[in-house]
């Protein structure tokens, strides 16, 4: 599978090997979030590309991996793009919920994002604004086909609004999306 092939019995259950490797992992993953605003679009492409190979083996490792799992099903998805959906709004994500599309914070970064910033001001060119901006840019970047957007029509789109300064310009200048449609 790779260099990095995992020892199996490593991660038995119960193996204390096993709990500081995966511990270790886990600090890895909240640094890794934590740092995430200072990387750029290109690092965080590399890296989801090497995530992926990783958690393949991961995967294949043991059954503790479950939580992997259900990130690379997220990921998987969010792959294909075709589900993909972005919001700006009061009410505006459970819409697309409820249509069965994927935001952002379905995805496993976005909820690790989430985890990460739900104590953080959150306001535009603040720490918690800018990681979500940046996340929303590389998860813009990632769309594929037709997108849908679902927007608040009786508020309206926030002039300092994520949608409209970073996901809006990214999904017009990317072109693999070929339809934006847009609900209201």
């Amino acid at each position: 599978m790779g260099e990095g092939l995992l020892s199996l019995g490593d991660y038995a259950p119960g193996n204390p090997v096993g709990i500081m490797k995966m511990a270790q992992h886990s600090l890895d993953a909240l640094e890794y979030v934590t740092n995430i605003s200072n990387l750029t679009s290109y690092e965080i492409g590399y890296d989801l590309g090497y995530v992926s190979e990783k958690v393949v083996e991961t995967v294949a490792v043991s059954a503790a991996t479950a939580a992997v799992v259900s990130g690379v099903r997220m990921m998987t998805v969010a792959a294909k793009g075709s589900s993909r959906a972005f919001w700006s709004g009061a009410g505006s994500e459970a819409s697309a919920l409820s249509k069965g599309y994927q935001t952002l914070g379905q995805t496993r970064a976005g909820q690790n994002l989430a985890k990460l910033t739900a104590d953080m001001p959150y306001y535009p060119s603040s720490q918690a604004y800018n990681m979500w901006a940046r996340l929303s840019t590389t998860y813009t970047k990632g769309a594929k086909g037709t997108v849908h957007v679902f927007q608040n029509a009786q508020h309206g789109v926030g002039m300092k609004s994520i949608w409209r300064l970073y996901e809006y310009p990214a999904l017009k200048a990317n072109p693999n999306v070929t339809n934006i449609i847009f609900h209201y």
